[in-house]
C-alpha cells in the first residue's frame, strides 16, 4: 500500500523535475490596471480585428485559433480598465484603436504572435513580435479557464496601455473625433470629405461640424446600430471561445507533454502531475532524481492501483488527442458555415444577413450607407 509520505512526494517531484528540466517556470508578468473609473471623455474603443492564421499543419484548427485568442486578448483588455467598449471583429472599420495581427507560431509550448495598434488617425502605436513560452504550471492544474499565455496578453495590453498613458486629453479628444468623420464620410463622402485631410498616411481634422449639425446626429444614431450589431458579431466569437476552450486547451496541454517527451526520448504517458502530463516527462533526464520508468511504474496503487505499460499510455493519449482535434477540426470548419440569420429592420423594411459571421459582417456594413440615405 503506498504511503502517505510517498504521495506527498510524488507531486513535489513532479514540480521540481519540470521546472528543472522544460524551463516554463518563466518570470510572471503582472496585467496593469487603471486606478479607478475613468471619464467616459477619456477612453478610447478598441476592435480587436481577427488574427491571420498560421500557416500549415491543421488549417481548420489554425483557422479557429486565430479567432480564439482575440477573444482572450480582449478579455484582458477589459480587466486593465484603460477603454471603452472592446469588441472582437472580422474586419477592420471605423473605431478609435485598431488591433491587428498574425499568429506566426502555435503549440503547446510556445506562442508567437505578431500585432500592430493603429489608432483612428493613423498613428501606429505598436508594431512588434510577441514570443512567449507557456506557463506550464497551467496544464499540470485543472483550471481550464486559466491560460497558458496569459502572460503574453498581459504583455501586449501593458505595452498599449503604455501608450495611451502618454496621451494629452487633446490627443485623446483627437482620435475620437477623426474616428467620428471618418466613419461619417464613408457614409457620406460628398457631404464629409473635407472635414479631413490626409498628410504622410495620418488623417487630420480640418474643421469639425458644428455640434448641432443634423446631418452627424444622424450618423450618430446609426453609429449607435452599428455598435449593436458588433455586440452582436462580439457574441459569435464568445460563443466560439466558449465552445473551443476546453479541447483547445486539451490539445495544447498534450501537444506540450508530448513536445517535452520526445526531449527526453521516452514514451508518452499520463501520470499524477495533471489530467494530462505524460509520465514519460516526469521520469526521463529528471535532474538527478534517481526513479526510472520501473520505479514509478511498477509501484502498485502510486497511480491508481495497478500497472499500466507505456504503450497503453500512449495509446490513451493518442486517443486523447485525436479527440480534442476532431472538436477543434469541426468549429473550424464551422466557421466557414452559416450562422443563424440575422434580421435588421431599416425604415420599417426587414432585411436578412445570411451566410457566415464574416459574410454577416460585410453586408451589414454596405447596408450602413442605405441606412443613411433613407434617414435622410
Amino acid at each position: 500500500m503506498t504511503s502517505v509520505k510517498t504521495r506527498l512526494i510524488v507531486p513535489m517531484l513532479t514540480m521540481s523535475v519540470l521546472a528543472a528540466s522544460s524551463g516554463w517556470a518563466a518570470k510572471p508578468i503582472a496585467l496593469e490596471r487603471a486606478r479607478g473609473a475613468a471619464p467616459e471623455s477619456s477612453l478610447l474603443d478598441v476592435h480587436i480585428i481577427v488574427l491571420d492564421p498560421a500557416e500549415g499543419f491543421l488549417p481548420e484548427v489554425r483557422r479557429a485559433e486565430a479567432r480564439y485568442i482575440p477573444v482572450g486578448l480582449k478579455r484582458v483588455f477589459q480587466t486593465a480598465g484603460f477603454w471603452g467598449t472592446v469588441r472582437v471583429v472580422p474586419e477592420a472599420g471605423h473605431t478609435d484603436l485598431t488591433i491587428s495581427g498574425a499568429v506566426t507560431a502555435s503549440y503547446g509550448g510556445e506562442l508567437r504572435l505578431e500585432i500592430r495598434a493603429t489608432d483612428a488617425t493613423g498613428k501606429v502605436w505598436l508594431d512588434k513580435k510577441y514570443k512567449r513560452k507557456a506557463d506550464a504550471s497551467v496544464y499540470l492544474g485543472r483550471d481550464s479557464t486559466k491560460d497558458p499565455f496569459q502572460d503574453l496578453y498581459h504583455q501586449i495590453a501593458n505595452d498599449v496601455s503604455k501608450k495611451y498613458k502618454k496621451l494629452k486629453a487633446r490627443d485623446i479628444e483627437t482620435i475620437r473625433n477623426v474616428s467620428d468623420l471618418r466613419f461619417a464620410s464613408d457614409l457620406a463622402p460628398d457631404v464629409f470629405a473635407d472635414y479631413l485631410s490626409v498628410e504622410k498616411n495620418r488623417y487630420v481634422v480640418v474643421h469639425l461640424p458644428s455640434r448641432d449639425d443634423p446631418m452627424m446626429e444622424r450618423v450618430a444614431l446609426i453609429r449607435q446600430r452599428d455598435g449593436v450589431f458588433i455586440d452582436t458579431v462580439d457574441s459569435y466569437y464568445e460563443s466560439l471561445f466558449e465552445n473551443m476552450r476546453e479541447s483547445y486547451q486539451g490539445w495544447r496541454s498534450q501537444d506540450y507533454w508530448q513536445r517535452e517527451a520526445m526531449k527526453k526520448g521516452a514514451p508518452t504517458a499520463t501520470g499524477s502531475g495533471g489530467r494530462n502530463a505524460p509520465l514519460g516527462v516526469l521520469i526521463a533526464g529528471g535532474g538527478g532524481a534517481g526513479f526510472g520508468q520501473g520505479a514509478l511504474c511498477g509501484t502498485p496503487g502510486l497511480f491508481g492501483g495497478g500497472v499500466t505499460t507505456p504503450d497503453d499510455e500512449r495509446r490513451r493519449e493518442e486517443q486523447r488527442k485525436q479527440t480534442h482535434l476532431d472538436v477543434l477540426r469541426e468549429l473550424g470548419a464551422s466557421l466557414a458555415a452559416d450562422v443563424a440569420p440575422l434580421v435588421v429592420e431599416v425604415d420599417g423594411n426587414v432585411a436578412q444577413l445570411t451566410g457566415s459571421v464574416e459574410a454577416q459582417y460585410a453586408k451589414w456594413r454596405a447596408l450602413l450607407k442605405e441606412i443613411f440615405l433613407i434617414s435622410s
